[in-house]
């Protein structure tokens, strides 16, 4: 469905409930007959809701002591030039 940036704004309503219907895919609004936007329903997700901690122990554990030495060596890095 093609509509003018006024029927956009005046229809809003009316469009978005035809694309949660399913009767439009997508509406392309025009402005002064030259195509600016392009609107369409969002898929709602069917899977399940994601749980937290599914990584834990996925990663090795990080030691944030050690993590800082390297900013040391590559601060050496810089002041050499």
């Amino acid at each position: 469905m093609v509509v003018s940036v006024h029927e956009a704004k005046a229809n809003m309503s009316k469009l978005i409930r035809l694309l949660e219907s399913g009767q439009e895919k997508e509406i392309i609004v025009c402005r002064r007959g030259k195509p600016v936007l392009r609107w369409s329903k969002i898929a709602s997700s069917t899977g399940s809701p994601r749980r937290f901690g599914t990584l834990k122990g996925k990663f090795p554990e990080s030691d944030p002591p050690s993590f800082f030495e390297l900013d040391e060596e590559i601060a050496a890095e810089f002041e050499e030039r």
